[in-house]
């Protein structure tokens, strides 16, 4: 696959070979579209460092006026994209034809429990983040989970656009257990727990497909970094 991006009207052409993974659809906003998920791997690199570039958060979040809280939330997007290098399991979402969130995870951390090591979403242009996003990019760890039977660690942390409470709030919902213990960093989501969060939390959002796809095949799709400042 080739994304064809622009830089002043020259065009730049990036081997990509991102494995089309799944699409998702709002159930209650049919219209709204897909939500389209890929698989990455090492090829990808050189395509998110420019991307990584091109997410621009002081203009794509101008609600967010702290530069340092700016700054750390490119560090886990960042991180998140160099899972890769770490041998971690790395999706990225895709909203017409625009990445707009990553995750990435150990999946198997140790003989119980998969690592949830960094996740983050962005605004497609300042005002428009896109629905569902980040549910649909946790969807595809706590399936994994749930087909083998393992709990889900993440460590909380403040480096997002609205603080910790907004975290705790959405990883309340997923089950991820002692968000309020600031001594105990890791938080589990048991794995009896997953099949009812997905149930509850993803299944009664969104539908969601999982697409075959032939290594070789030639996916024809075009993906636009460049994001209306």
């Amino acid at each position: 696959m080739k994304i064809n991006c622009t830089n002043n009207g020259q065009p730049y052409h990036y081997s990509f070979k991102g494995i089309p993974y799944a699409k998702a659809a709002l159930k209650t906003l049919p219209e709204y579209g897909d939500i389209v998920v890929y698989r990455l791997d090492k090829t990808d690199l050189p395509f998110l460092k420019k991307m990584l570039k091109n997410i621009k958060l002081e203009k794509l979040a101008p609600e967010v006026k702290d530069p340092q809280q700016r700054n750390e939330w490119k560090h886990i997007i960042k991180e998140a994209a160099e899972g890769i290098n770490r041998d971690e399991d790395v999706y990225l979402s895709t909203y017409k034809s625009k990445p707009c969130g990553i995750i990435s995870a150990i999946p198997y951390y140790n003989e119980e429990v998969s690592y949830l090591s960094y996740v983050a979403t962005w605004p497609l242009k300042a005002g428009e983040n896109v629905k569902c996003a980040g549910k649909v990019l946790f969807k595809n760890i706590f399936e994994q989970a749930k087909k083998d039977k393992k709990a889900i660690g993440l460590v909380m942390d403040s480096k997002c656009p609205k603080g910790k409470r907004n975290n705790k709030t959405f990883y309340s919902k997923l089950k991820f257990h002692d968000l309020n213990n600031p001594s105990v960093y890791l938080k589990i989501a048991k794995a009896k727990d997953i099949p009812k969060v997905i149930e509850k939390e993803f299944d009664s959002v969104f539908s969601y497909e999982l697409i075959n796809s032939a290594k070789n095949e030639n996916l024809g799709k075009i993906l636009d970094i460049n994001y209306p400042l």
